[in-house]
This record gives C-alpha cells, structure tokens and sequence, in this order.
C-alpha cells in the first residue's frame, strides 16, 4: 500500500505571470512550473497513485513523478509531517535595555489630521522635556545595558526639535556616560523637517544623527495632511529643508509617509515624487486610529492601496531587473527576510530591550503608548521598571502564541503587526486589525514575487545593491548575540534563520 504524501507548510498564489509556493515555516520561496503547481494543489494527504490519476488529462504519469523527485529534495514534497520549529525566547528577567526613544516634547508646530499623539500632546498638557528627566534617562539607560556595549537613544515627540537645547544636551552627556561604560551611544531623531536650520543640520552630521523625515507626497497631499498650526501650507518649508538635509550630509534620507483616506490612490504617484526630490528610501504606513474620516477602514481603501502597491511593485521588478535601486522600504524589508529565510516572532522591539521615556519620565513598551496609563513600565527618575507587560508581550504576542496569528501563512514576515495600532483598534494588543492584515499579506506577496524573480547568477549585485544581509551575516550576528547573551544570562535571539 502507498503511504500518502505530506506538504510542508505551504501558500499557494500566481502573481505576474508566476507560479508562486512559500515554504511558512522556512521562509524559503520557488517560483514553479504549472506540473509542480498543481501537483502541491492536490497532493497533501494523497497518495502519488491518486495524483497522477487527478491530474492526468493534463500531464503524463513519467513527468508527474519527475516533479515527485524535484518537490521532494526541496523538501515541500514529504512522506512524513515536518516537526514544527522550536523557538528561544529571551527570558524577562534582567533584559538588557539597548534603546531607548525619549518624548522630547509634548507639543508639536503642526496639525497633522491623523497624528496618534493627538497633535503631539499626547492626550495631556504641552510640554517639554526637563533636564532632570534627561539626565535620569541617559542614567537608566546605561546602567540597565548590562554587558550590551552598542546603544541608542531616539528623539521624538510632538516636534523634538522644540526642545534643542534637551536634545544637545542628551548628545553630549549620553556620550560622555557611554565613553566612562566603555559603551558607544548612537542617535537618531524622526521630525517633521520644519525646523531644521542649514546650522542644525551641520550638528547632526557632526555628530552622526541620523534623520528620518516625515513628508506624505507632494505640494497638495502634504499640505492637506500635515498642516502647521492655523492650516498653513508645509510642504515648501520641507522641501528646502529636505534639500539642505541631502546637501549637507550627503546621507540616504527616508521620507517617512502616512497615506490616508485622502490619498489612497496617489500611493504610487507619491512615491515617485519623494524619490525624484532626492529621498533615498520611501516608508509607507496606513494612518490608523479607531475613528475619523482619514483613517483607512473600508474595503474601498483596502482595494485602492492593493492596486497602488502592485503599481509600485511593478516599478520595483523593472528597475530590479535593470539592476537600479528602487528605494521602497516596504518591499525591501520583504527581499532582506526571504534572502536570509528570516523568521521573525515579535512586530519590533517594543518593551523587549527598547522602552519609550514620557517627559515626565514614565517608561512605555513605545512611543505610540505614550499617554496611556495602562502602559506604564516604570519611572526613569524612581529607577522602577515593572516587567509585567515585557513579559506579556514577549510571550503572548508572539506571532506563534497569539491565536489571530499562528495558523496565518505570513506570520514570520510581519509577526502579526504593530500592538500599539491593535490597542488603539481594539483596547487588546493581541487582536490585529483585519484591513492592515490584508493589506501586508498583499505587500508581503509583491515582495516574495519580486524575489523569486531574481536569477542566481544575478543574485551577489542586488544583494549589493540593496544591502541585502546574506545568511554569513545572519550566522556571525548569531554567533555575537549567543557569546552576549550568554554573559547575560539570556537565550539566542527569537528572529531565527535557516
């Protein structure tokens, strides 16, 4: 008697004229033949006498069992079900802190229609950052890495840049703290662009923080969008700024990009703009919020950012193809998992080695929480830091934990989404919202796509090309983390590769 035939984890789609298979569990993707695509369609639990029988009217039973040996060395064709993958979990206890955002200020010079942090003051008073936080930030921060030699401190707000003098401050005392812990300090800062001086600019380089600039697209999206206080126009005060920003550094600058209700359909246009005006690398995220008109929540929007992305994924193929950078964040972070058959668990780091400080010193799993009490983890100026939510959120939200997520097909690729978003949606950071599922299951195929097109011989210029980490790098940062977190008391890091 035959034993039946068992699949890997498989999803199945056609996209682009490709016949497209993702192994789930290894993150490995093919591009097949129609024979293998409809063998896999069929063959789970069947046994090869049945399939060849299924499928002849369309292919000999000689080239079906051709394709049985084909499928079964890449190991998507088995005569047993694959064991599931074993995960290591960092533990809580004594997590080393590597990265923190601090709140600068509480207040913000524009009115942009969908900020989060309801308009920069985070659903309390404006204002700003005192030097006793600072201080007591920089001082919980350095003494809770631990072993860990590498930090980062982030600033944020409302408008960081409202507050200068705390942030030159921040720079030059975290420096000096992390030199006399034999540590290095990096920073980075996420504006606006307003603010920024040709002379601020200058600091920055000088002292190697990177900028990242939030602008939606172009003269009429931003200014719609993102208006200063009173609704006067944005969008040429940020261009200049952007342009200084290019010059000066001479640095690959992203343009981070909310797209709204307003503009579903301009998603693609918009990106050609900010590429075309000097931005190395476009993000894009969805404004999300619970209620309000410019918030995507109806299919309709759903079906018009679907088209947009395939419009830009497009574009991505045939500059790909022609070996040309095409700088859109969102597909790349795809091509970076598939090239190193990355499999990750958590969405990001939040309140796992990366806190958020409030200005008045309150520590939150991240910037989005700010102003949330429920998710307070401690005080920096008491040094208290309560472990129950790093606790849930390590192993609860966990993609292959959280029910929504563990039976889902791209669950290693987006790890089940932003948890601050599921808390604004739904007052539960387990539950993600079904439209922003959809949308990256969509961006996520379009990256897949785009890399079962590349052809082997090719494969060493795009990895080059788009800074690509190769499986080598994956097995040395592997290697460092273990020798780390064994100084640490800690396991290997949850994000595994194969």
């Amino acid at each position: 008697m035959e034993e039946p035939l068992r699949l890997a984890e498989l999803h199945q789609f056609r996209l682009n004229g490709k016949n497209l298979v993702l192994d789930v569990e290894t993150a490995r993707v093919f591009g097949v033949d129609d024979l293998a695509y409809d063998i896999l369609l069929v063959a789970d639990g069947a046994e090869p006498s049945s399939i060849r029988s299924r499928l002849a009217t369309r292919y000999s039973p000689e080239d079906v069992d051709a394709v049985f040996e084909e499928l079964s060395e890449t190991r998507l064709l088995v005569q047993q079900p694959p064991a599931p993958p074993t995960f290591s979990i960092q533990g809580v206890s004594d997590r080393p802190v590597v990265s923190m955002d601090l709140i600068l200020s509480q207040d913000c010079n524009m009115r942009c229609r969908y900020c989060f942090a309801d308009t920069g003051a985070f659903h309390g008073i404006r204002t700003l950052m005192t030097k006793e936080v600072a201080d007591a930030a920089i001082d919980f921060l350095v003494r809770r890495s631990q072993g860990e030699k590498k930090l980062h401190i982030g600033f944020f707000g409302g408008e960081p840049l409202l507050n200068l003098p705390i942030l030159r401050y921040v720079v030059e005392r975290g420096e000096g703290k992390a030199r006399e812990a034999l540590k290095d300090m990096s920073f980075a800062m996420s504006t606006n662009g307003t603010l920024l001086t040709e002379d601020l600019i200058s600091y920055f380089h000088s002292k190697k923080i990177s900028v990242q600039m939030s602008i939606d697209g172009d003269e009429e999206t931003q200014n719609r969008n993102r208006p200063y206080i009173g609704n006067g126009p944005t969008y040429d005060d940020v261009v200049h700024n952007a342009q200084n920003l290019f010059r000066i550094t001479g640095k690959p600058i992203t343009a981070r990009v909310t797209v709204t209700s307003w503009n579903t359909t301009h998603v693609s246009a918009n990106v050609e703009h900010l590429l075309s005006l000097g931005f190395h690398t476009v993000h894009l995220e969805t404004a999300s919020g619970a209620k309000g008109k410019v918030f995507i929540k109806s299919r309709k929007h759903l079906e018009d950012l679907k088209e947009q992305f395939s419009i830009v994924a497009d574009r991505f193929l045939r500059k790909i193809e022609s070996r040309e950078f095409y700088g859109v964040d969102n597909i790349i972070k795809v091509l970076r998992a598939c090239n190193i058959n990355d499999r990750k668990i958590h969405p990001c780091g939040a309140g796992r080695g990366y806190l958020c400080v409030g200005e008045n010193g309150d520590l939150f799993p991240c910037h989005r929480f700010v102003g949330n009490s429920r998710y307070v983890m401690g005080n920096v100026l008491t040094d208290a830091y309560d472990p129950t939510w790093e606790r849930t959120i390590t192993r609860d939200i966990a993609s292959i934990n959280r029910p929504s997520c563990r039976s889902c097909w791209a669950r290693y690729f987006c790890a089940g989404d932003c948890i601050a978003i599921a808390e604004e949606y739904f007052s539960d950071i387990t539950i993600p919202d079904g439209l922003r599922c959809e949308l990256q299951k969509h961006i996520i195929e379009l990256g897949l796509m785009i890399y079962a097109h590349l052809k082997k011989e090719d494969k060493g210029e795009i990895e080059k090309l788009y800074r690509l980490p190769t499986k080598t790098d994956v097995r040395r940062e592997h290697e460092s983390s273990d020798q780390r977190g064994a100084k640490a008391g800690m396991t290997a890091s949850d994000s595994v590769g194969t």
